[in-house]
């Protein structure tokens, strides 16, 4: 460290100086001028410390500041036209476009393909409900009978899927909460309205009907139908749209 003199001044304090730094490579960078009054420096100061830098000379060339600000690239002076390079599927801005899925349409005659089974649509049954619409196709294969929910909005991408169980021992019109399988269904929708029956749909004619439709925990459903002459129960689970495969009916 450089050496500190003292030089008495008038007023009696005492300033201290530093020493010019040695003009040598290896001393560049020193902070100069720096005073300390000792008289009012707190004990832990009594020194003035100069921390060496090294001159940018002595850096890497990829460390140097000069280097670098003269080989850094220009900015555009024009904007980019962002969508031009916006991949496919994408808007923008970087928000993704919404494809929403196909709507799922049936007729008698088409065959529904999941988990390995071909289901033929047997018919269809359109139920109007104080301005609620419900769409269900009967579905048929081997003995084995479902009904899928054919759902009226595009974005939706889960499908019910239903089968008819032995009526539950309830009252219609059937309380807000059943307990049934170990879970407590809510009910989400009911109504009373007309219903149309489009090809063979077995044990069902055109008229009146009452329904209520009820969700639990996982996605299951119940569905009550109060006909005028029985009350019949279907009960399932929504499945992914990408789960059922749909063939056209073959002439």
């Amino acid at each position: 460290m450089p050496a500190l003199t003292g030089i008495a001044a008038g007023h009696g304090e005492q300033q201290a100086s530093v020493s010019q730094p040695e003009p040598d490579s290896t001393r560049r960078g020193f902070a100069a001028g720096c005073y300390v009054n000792q008289a009012h420096a707190p004990p832990y100061v009594r020194r003035c410390r100069a921390v060496p830098v090294a001159a940018d000379s002595q850096l890497p060339s990829r460390l140097r500041m000069s280097d670098r600000t003269t080989r850094r690239k220009p900015l555009p002076t024009e904007p980019l036209d962002r969508s031009a390079r916006a991949p496919l599927g994408c808007q923008p801005g970087g928000h993704r476009a919404i494809l929403p899925p196909v709507r799922v349409h049936l007729h008698p005659g088409d065959i529904v393909g999941y988990q390995g089974s071909a289901f033929a649509v047997e018919g269809l049954l359109d139920y109007q409900l104080s301005g609620t619409g419900l769409r269900l196709a009967r579905l048929f294969s081997a003995g084995e009978i479902r009904y899928l929910d054919l759902a009226s909005s595009d974005l939706v991408d889960r499908l019910l899927l239903l089968t008819e169980i032995p009526v539950l021992d309830i009252t219609t019109p059937p309380p807000a909460t059943i307990y049934h399988g170990g879970e407590s269904f809510l009910l989400k929708l009911s109504g009373a309205g007309h219903v149309a029956v489009t090809g063979s749909v077995p044990d069902r004619v055109p008229g009146r009907c009452a329904l209520w439709r009820y969700r639990a925990a996982g996605d299951r459903w119940l569905q009550i139908e109060a006909w005028p002459d029985a009350i019949r129960m279907l009960e399932g689970a929504t499945v992914h749209r990408s789960m059922i495969e749909i063939r056209p009916a073959t002439p």
